[in-house]
């Protein structure tokens, strides 16, 4: 294809894009191996960040809405801003969402604006991982692994910038690790790092980055680190607050009382216990997925993988850092990091179906697995519905600034 004919079709579909956001995303799949497909998915996470919809009060974007109407209404220098940072007088422990909230509130005290910002930063790294692993995938995609890239595009999708900071630092980290893994860039290391700025959490992760590149790969102990910490049934809470309370400098205190008591462990298990079925079990069901792949690979396919040091390196960080988690997951809020661990663990079996030949036991194993898979997908795009308006679905950039109805689909559904 000449330059001018490319040209022409790239403006062709920015236009459609345009005009139908949804539509035109769906339809510019077909065409992914081109470049400028990725711009699309990142054209239209700003777009649903504008047109999200707050269908419910027990979300993230309720706090973000009502902080953004008082910081617009108070006045503050950014001076005054970065004063906070870091500091004992204040929670301010990330840097890029305060940041965010201070620049929009000078501007606006709409909340569909903080949210297309957001879709803006998010979506950036979002469009990137995916097409990263897409990439890398050799050819054309098979049909039996569809469920597999679609599962890793879910499993922190775009919805997910209803909890800002969590999830863009999660995009943030995998961006840089992946690289780090994958192509032995040392920037990438540090591009992981900057995920601290997003969430202040984020320094587990780069530390079991750091660790990983100490240790290098020790496939054996790191599978059998991963299946022992799987078992652990429980974790010391008052313990590990002391410890973090000795070790971390004062400036945690309030998060790490806050965070790690068994008062806010009980809390969040009652509210576990308060949702509908699928909503508790639907990541179960991931964890367990993830456990079976990453097992049968480990005992069938170990000499396949050892073939590629680029795939060695990422089932063997895939395996320590969930491994991890597992430790870390009886601590309130930090079972969150699964999700994170889950991303590395789809994109290793992804690839490693898309790059070895597909036996009869890979075939087997795909078909066992595609009844758990497509029943996350469907709980988590069930779930997206509770921020997705009709306007993202029907509407384009021009209809949303006159007319947005804050209707979420789930509302339409029920």
């Amino acid at each position: 294809m000449s330059a001018g004919s490319f040209k022409k079709k790239e403006t062709t579909w920015l236009v459609f894009v345009l005009l139908q956001p949804f539509i035109g995303l769906l339809a510019s799949l077909k065409y992914y191996k081109s470049p400028w497909v990725k711009n699309i998915l990142w054209f239209f996470v700003v777009f649903y960040g504008f047109t999200l919809v707050i269908s419910n009060s027990g979300i993230d974007a309720n706090r973000i809405r009502d902080s953004l109407l008082i910081w617009h209404n108070t006045a503050m220098s950014f001076s005054n801003l970065v004063s906070l940072f870091y500091s004992e007088s204040s929670t301010y422990l990330d840097v890029v969402q305060p940041t965010i909230m201070f620049l929009v509130s000078r501007l606006t005290s709409n909340y569909h604006v903080i949210f297309a910002v957001y879709g803006l930063v998010f979506g950036y790294f979002y469009s990137r991982n995916i097409w990263y692993i897409l990439d890398r995938s050799g050819k054309k995609i098979e049909n039996y692994n569809l469920v597999l890239i679609i599962t890793f595009a879910s499993v922190i999708g775009f919805w997910n910038i209803n909890g800002f900071r969590m999830y863009s630092a999660a995009h943030v980290f995998f961006f840089g690790a992946i690289r780090f893994l994958l192509e032995g860039k040392k920037k990438g290391l540090l591009i992981a790092s900057t995920s601290l700025f997003f969430h202040f959490s984020f320094m587990l992760p780069v530390v079991s980055l750091i660790l990983f590149s100490l240790i290098k790969n020790r496939i054996h102990f790191f599978y059998i680190f991963f299946v022992v910490t799987f078992f652990m049934s429980e974790i010391n809470i008052t313990f590990v607050r002391d410890i973090l309370l000795d070790y971390f400098p004062s400036i945690f205190d309030q998060k790490i009382n806050g965070y790690v008591n068994e008062t806010y462990a009980e809390n969040i298990a009652f509210q576990g216990g308060q949702m509908v079925w699928y909503a508790r079990i639907y990541y179960d069901v991931l964890r367990w997925v993830v456990v079976v792949y990453l097992s049968v690979l480990y005992f069938t396919g170990l000499k396949q993988i050892q073939m590629s040091k680029k795939l060695t390196n990422l089932f063997c960080y895939s395996l320590f850092f969930i491994g991890i988690i597992n430790i870390v997951a009886h601590i309130p809020s930090m079972g969150r990091f699964y999700a994170v661990g889950n991303m590395f663990a789809i994109a290793f079996v992804f690839l490693y179906m898309q790059n070895f030949p597909f036996t009869k036991l890979m075939k087997n194993l795909n078909l066992i697995m595609m009844l758990p898979l497509l029943l996350y997908l469907i709980v988590v795009f069930r779930l997206a519905t509770d921020t997705m308006g009709i306007i993202t679905v029907l509407g384009n950039p021009l209809i949303a600034l006159f007319f947005n109805p804050d209707i979420a689909i789930i509302q339409l559904l029920k």
